[in-house]
């Protein structure tokens, strides 16, 4: 954990108020499976998980993303369908 402000942090575009509204994390040797809990941010609108090492499905939680335009997930070890739930996000381009 840091003390920096999150804006500061490695990969992450905060707003004015401090909401996270940017994750690019392309190429950072993530491992393990997509937390769900990436789902609770709801002013996202960029996420970029290329190039990792991610494995395990990509969870459904991402589909409370409505503000989301832009998904990268390429060239990891993801496994099972992409869920029908992401096909209601109306921003993702």
């Amino acid at each position: 954990m840091s003390e920096a402000p999150i804006g500061e942090w490695h990969g992450v575009t905060a707003d004015g108020n401090g909401r996270v509204v940017r994750l690019d994390l392309f190429g950072n040797q993530l491992k393990g499976e997509i937390p769900p809990e990436l789902g609770n941010l709801a002013n996202l609108t960029y996420l970029n998980l290329s190039y990792n090492q991610l494995t395990g499905e990509i969870p459904t939680e991402l589909s409370g993303l409505f503000n989301l335009e832009d998904l990268w997930i390429s060239d990891n070890q993801l496994t099972g369908e992409i869920p029908q739930e992401l096909g209601n996000l109306a921003n993702l381009t």
